[in-house]
């Protein structure tokens, strides 16, 4: 999918700010009950595989692009 640069305005919202801040604080402290991923909401799992995912997708992108 791509985002206009005029668009991308619309697409941040609180919704998006707060998926962003839960991966964050997943990828910097860990899972939040400290289980795992199976003992975590299946909210939380999905956020931070969709966000790892779309990283990793740019990272391949930036590699043959930039590489």
């Amino acid at each position: 999918m791509r985002i206009k640069r005029k668009e991308i305005k619309s697409y941040i919202t609180e919704s998006l700010i707060q998926a962003v801040g839960i991966w964050r604080r997943v990828k910097n402290y860990g899972w939040p009950q400290g289980k795992g991923y199976l003992a975590e909401p299946q909210a939380v799992v999905a956020i931070v595989e969709l966000f790892d995912t779309e990283k990793a997708n740019f990272a391949a992108w930036e590699k043959k692009n930039n590489g």
